[in-house]
């Protein structure tokens, strides 16, 4: 049974997406498949990956034999495909694997190893105990089907298994030639009957989700409520894509020669639908930033000039309205400020809300970041958003000195043309996120113009948020949408000074989990280099069509080698 339990569980996490000829239970589900070149590609690969750290032979060997431990009788030459069934909750999946072997010898010497077989058809047997699955062999293309199933959907899995064709087709169309694994959805039918059937599927999946959300001891009720907001507003992206979609993919490219990386996505919308209608808003904004400069040894130049369109905005405006609560929540439990630093914090988190529901009721997000380590592994990071009537935030920002403790702001520090450079402090504890993402009574440099939000953080940021004001010219247009380049080493290192620098946790499940992540970013800055640490991402929008892609340089292969061998080491020896 560890064979089985083993492929189930790595097609659910590969969790697939496909094309035209994948299965359904009814037309208007979701066709969804992954598609892998096969096991001598995923040798290969795990071989690549594990040679760029030079790791010692045993662990090729420890790998090499748990993969064909679990591929005993597969054509190790050809691809393999997994199908998702949308249309049940939890869905069920069906693998396709080539054989080579003897029918009789890859029913009897694997499944028939695990389960007892009983045969329906010449073709056909039932894994028993009762209601486990199904077996089928596909004589004239040589794959073997297998339907692991549960006492619910076990008779429709023996339908839909008897109506599984050649699966080829859809892996030819999946991988597209350079690809070694691809996902992809398509939804077959486009009629507002099948879109709302479709969403009356998904409500099943988003009532597991919610339902399985529990408030954590330590979590406020209104803690509680935010997490909960976040996930359906997850929830509500990905309904979007499953109901929507006219087809959306995603293929993994690994180029052994260069030593990197790709991942290549697309999706179209259904005409008509708001996915459709959301993808048509892209390329019609100009772009502020388009002059933005980025510095020499910047870690992260990060762009963006994205329409939000009405599932974004309804998302947004409902998570304000919860983080406002909390907000409310938080204050009315502090038992150390007064009425009137109450009042004043609570119209500082408004005024701010203000500004933000105002750029959400623009319809666009127009901004930029750029942030460079400093010798200490400390960012210096500046960047600015476009927000209608900025300077509304001058009064907002002058509240922070009547909310009390330690918080401290001097409004008109600094003036760069058109910009006025407000500083801020906030005590210990006043705002947990600000101190998770600045520091602890970190100072950081707020900016506004008529139409602009500047910010600047870290040692010594004031020069860089000059230059940065300085350098930026007239709006003009760009192809931007959402583009990033990261370079992930300076990251690693200031993830596990941060990390170091907290208290230890006091159960051994969380000591646990600190050791592990500490090895993992010990193990990345070991294997990372400063020439070939970096991580880009481009999104593009042309002819109602996304796309984009997600590039890996040679660091991140050496890395995911170092984890190869820790697998190895923990789990196979």
């Amino acid at each position: 049974m560890i064979r089985t339990q083993i492929l189930s569980t790595i097609a659910l996490l590969l969790m697939a997406f496909c094309g035209p000829q994948s299965i359904a239970q009814e037309p208007h589900n979701p066709e969804i498949s992954v598609a892998h070149k096969g096991v001598k590609q995923l040798k290969e690969d795990i071989k690549f990956f594990l040679d760029l750290v030079e790791s010692e032979q045993r662990h090729w060997d420890n790998w090499e034999g748990m993969i064909e431990f679990l591929v005993f009788g597969l054509d190790f030459e050809r691809p393999l495909r997994i199908d998702i069934l949308s249309g049940l909750t939890p869905p069920p999946i069906m693998i396709y694997g080539p054989y080579t072997v003897p029918v009789e010898d890859l029913r009897d010497e694997n499944i028939g190893a695990e389960y007892v077989l009983q045969e329906r058809s010449e073709t056909l047997h039932e894994m028993l105990p009762t209601e486990q699955g199904w077996f089928r062999i596909l004589p004239a293309q040589k794959y073997a089907i297998l339907a692991p199933s549960t006492p619910k959907n076990h008779d429709l899995l023996k339908q839909l298994i008897l109506k599984a064709g050649n699966p080829v087709p859809v892996i030819t169309k999946i991988l597209d030639g350079e690809a070694n694994v691809g996902i992809q959805l398509a939804n077959a039918t486009e009629s507002e009957e099948d879109l709302k059937k479709r969403r009356a599927s998904f409500a099943e999946i988003r009532a597991v989700h919610m339902d399985s959300l529990q408030k954590r001891p330590e979590e406020s009720q209104t803690e509680f409520e935010l997490r909960k907001g976040a996930a359906s507003n997850n929830l509500n992206e990905l309904e979007r894509l499953m109901v929507e979609s006219k087809v959306a993919s995603a293929r993994a490219v690994l180029d052994k020669k260069a030593v990197t990386a790709k991942i290549l996505f697309d999706g179209v919308g259904i005409p008509g639908t708001s996915m459709a209608k959301g993808i048509e808003m892209f390329n019609k904004q100009i772009d502020a930033f388009a002059t933005a400069v980025s510095p020499e040894g910047s870690a992260l130049s990060f762009r963006i000039n994205h329409p939000i369109d009405d599932l974004r905005t309804k998302n947004t405006l409902s998570f304000i309205e919860l983080m406002r609560a909390d907000v409310e929540s938080r204050l009315a439990a502090n038992t150390k400020m007064t009425a009137e630093q109450k009042e004043a914090s609570l119209q500082l988190f408004d005024g701010i809300m203000t500004l933000v529901k105002d750029g959400v009721a623009s319809e666009n997000l127009n901004g930029f970041i750029e942030a460079v380590p400093n010798e200490s592994n400390q960012f210096v990071s500046h960047g600015a958003i476009v927000v209608k009537d900025a300077k509304r935030l001058d009064e907002t920002l002058a509240l922070i000195g009547k909310t009390g403790g330690d918080n401290e702001v001097t409004i008109g520090a600094e003036t760069v043309g058109d910009v006025t450079i407000h500083k801020v402090k906030l005590g210990k504890g006043f705002l947990k996120l600000f101190d998770d993402v600045f520091g602890e009574e970190a100072e950081i440099l707020i900016g506004t113009s008529e139409d602009k939000v500047w910010f600047g953080s870290g040692p010594n940021a004031l020069p860089a948020l000059k230059a940065g004001i300085e350098a930026l010219k007239e709006p003009a247009e760009s192809d931007v949408i959402l583009r990033s380049t990261m370079q992930a080493l300076p990251w690693a290192k200031r993830a596990e000074k941060l990390m170091k620098d907290l208290a230890p946790p006091k159960t051994l499940d969380g000591q646990q989990k600190r050791r592990d992540q500490l090895l993992r970013l010990t193990q990345a800055i070991e294997t990372l280099k400063e020439e070939d640490d970096d991580i880009t991402f481009d999104v593009a929008v042309a002819d109602g069509r996304v796309s984009g892609e997600i590039f890996f340089n040679s660091g991140l292969l050496r890395f995911v080698g170092t984890q190869l061998v820790t697998f190895s080491t923990e789990n196979l020896e």
